[in-house]
Formats: C-alpha cells, structure tokens, sequence
C-alpha cells in the first residue's frame, strides 16, 4: 500500500461526508476505510452531538477526537468522553434567547445531553431525524434553564429568514459570541473562542499533526475557519460560495462521492 500524504482526514457532515439522503455512500465508506486502515486518523467535524454523529456514520472508522457541537465539545471515539467541553458565557444566554423571541424565531437550547425547544415547529426534523431515540425535550419557556450549562443555542427557521436574521445577529453578538450559520434553516450561537478551525487547532496539536498533513472538507459558513487550519482545504461543489472562496479545493457534490473522488486522488503519494 502507497504511503499516505495526509496523517488527519477532517470531516463536516451533512452536505459533506453525508450524501443528499443523509447517507454515507459505499464508496466513500470504502475509501475512508482504505485511508483508515493505511494509518490515516479519520474525523468528523460537526455541529451535531456525538451521538447523532455515531448514527449518521454507523461504524465508520473514526479514530481521531471528534469535534461535535462546532468545536463546543471535542470527544475521544474510544470513551465516546469529552475531552474539551466550553459552555456560553452565561450573562448572554437571556439575551439572546431575548433576541430570538422578539423576532417570533424558534430556538433551542443545548445542553451536553439534551436539546430543549419552546412547543414545536415544522422545521424542529432539522435536529434530530425521527428515529433517534434521544428526542428534543419540549419545555414552557427556554429561560427557565439559564441554570443549565448552554453549549449552545440555535435559531431555526426559513431559509429566507436566517438570511436576514444572521447579519442581525452578528451585529448585536459576534463581539461576545460565535454567531454561524450552520445550515440554510439553521443559525448558531456559541462561545466566542469556539469554532471548528479553534478545534482543529486543539486536536492537531494533541495529536502531534503538522497542518501540512491535514486535509479538511466542508460545505458551510461554519465550516470556513476549519478548511483555513488543515494544509489543504476543500470545498463541496455544494458548497457555499463563500465557503468554496476560501478553499484550496473544489470537490464534486456530496450527491457524487465528492470525498471519495478527492481522497483517490490526492491522499497516496
């Protein structure tokens, strides 16, 4: 087998390594398999919990810390354990909810284990699918639980909604927060020292990995600061605009194999 030219393959999920039924396809298994058993630690980088990212992949060999919840949480595949863990600062968890309802936008409040919702709305399947046993916990009011340690809380909405309610957002919050988009229904608020990027500069340095042998791939606004840290940056042909922008590659669809067609041909030296 051919030396690899990558020692960490970093991963977004959805519009990524998922393909448009939010499935991981055969031949990407089997080249992320290929590049696993070649020595290659394998990562998933995710604004889901581990445990949906355990779903999603369903015994994809992923050997390096995952990096879950956009960089909040970064977990060991092998105690399934946080080894990072940075809730929002408390003082701005009112306000945004504040902010968030004054604009009749649903949101949901993350904790290490459970997302809590306000009733329910027809975007609330953006989540979790409907067959994960760990359903969102339906609450009377979200600033009942400011005590609980918040990972993170998301906005959830039309897609022309979000496009209007991020620059907002930003405005009134990127000095104290990580506001990113996560999805075209989706808007986040974390820690401001959170991010994928942050987070893979933590996992590279525990790992011992030069950048030079990462190789990271991303579709999302969320996703701009990882593909920025690994040597090599690659953009879906799905990708954002802005995301592909910034990218070192473009890769074709996730809908195509897009992973799979790079990796096959830039990961063996």
């Amino acid at each position: 087998m051919p030396k690899p030219r990558y020692d960490l393959v970093v991963l977004d999920l959805d519009g990524t390594l998922l393909d448009q039924h939010s499935r991981v396809t055969a031949r990407t298994r089997a080249s992320l398999e290929r590049a696993s058993a070649a020595g290659v630690a394998i990562a998933v980088a995710t604004g889901r919990s581990y445990p949906l990212v355990r779903y999603f992949t369903d015994g994809l060999p992923l050997t390096g810390p995952q990096i879950t919840y956009n960089g909040a949480v970064v977990v060991d595949p092998v105690t399934g354990k946080p080894t990072f863990l940075q809730a929002i600062p408390a003082a701005f968890v009112g306000p945004v909810l504040a902010f968030l309802r004054a604009r009749a936008i649903f949101s949901c409040y993350y904790t290490e284990d459970t997302i809590f919702i306000e009733g329910h709305a027809p975007l609330e399947r953006a989540l979790v699918p409907p067959d994960f046993p760990h359903q969102p916990v339906v609450v009377d009011d979200l600033t009942g639980l400011v005590h609980l340690p918040c990972l993170k809380l998301v906005a959830v909405a039309k897609p022309e909604s979000i496009s209007l309610l991020r620059p907002a957002a930003e405005a009134a919050f990127a000095q104290d927060l990580y506001v990113t988009q996560t999805a075209p229904v989706l808007l986040e608020f974390l820690h401001p020292a959170v991010s994928k990027g942050a987070a893979l500069r933590e996992v590279m340095a525990y790992l011992g990995v030069d950048p030079a042998r990462v190789i990271a791939f991303g579709d999302g606004h969320n996703d701009i600061g990882l593909l920025q840290e690994a040597g090599t940056g690659v953009a879906m042909a799905n990708a954002e605009e802005e995301v592909r922008a910034i990218a070192d590659l473009v890769a074709p669809a996730n809908s195509e194999d897009g992973i799979a067609q790079v990796l096959d041909r830039v990961l063996w030296e």
